[in-house]
């Protein structure tokens, strides 16, 4: 049994592009900022209300790189990942600033990419493979390691003896 859990799932739009870097080593980021909204009727007034949060999420490696090649402003995502809180000073006043962020471990694209070309293909990525995003079937795709120490060869991680594709 875990010791604990740190997992969150969210469904929504996102509002921008992502914003795309590489870390030091070489490795693929991405950042986006997801809307959720919730709706309901308020029982005292009757009134259609209205909520919408903002979620901030970060993903590295092939989910990173599925977020690159098929997310745009407006793109419908489901996202299920790990809560981060990251504290820093600020430089100029001197105050500690915080900030929630949820670090991507599958991603399933959701609807139809509003910036995408029609051309009939659904570009959907399923996070279900070890927490990796893939991209659609079509998609050329780099041969995937078949034996751990091939993992290891491709510098994929691995997790008793499987990649994880992290």
């Amino acid at each position: 049994m875990a010791k604990s859990l740190n997992s969150t799932q969210i469904i929504g739009n996102l509002g921008a592009d992502p914003e795309m870097s590489q870390l030091p080593n070489g490795d693929l980021v991405a950042m986006m900022s997801v809307a959720t909204t919730e709706k309901w009727v308020d029982k005292s007034t009757g009134e259609e209300r209205e909520r919408t949060d903002w979620h901030r999420i970060t993903a590295f490696r092939g989910n990173a790189e599925v977020i690159k090649n098929y997310l745009r402003k407006g793109s419908q995502v489901f996202v299920q990942g790990a809560i981060r809180y990251d504290s820093w000073e600020d430089k100029d006043s001197g105050e500690t600033k915080y900030a929630t962020k949820i670090i991507a471990n599958n991603i399933i694209l959701l609807g139809r990419n509003p910036n995408a070309p029609v051309s009939g293909n659904h570009p959907e990525a399923s996070g279900a493979a070890g927490g990796k995003a893939t991209p659609p079937a079509n998609a050329e795709q780099p041969p995937k390691p078949t034996e751990p120490h091939q993992a290891a060869e491709q510098g994929t991680p691995t997790v008793a003896g499987k990649a994880t594709g992290f």
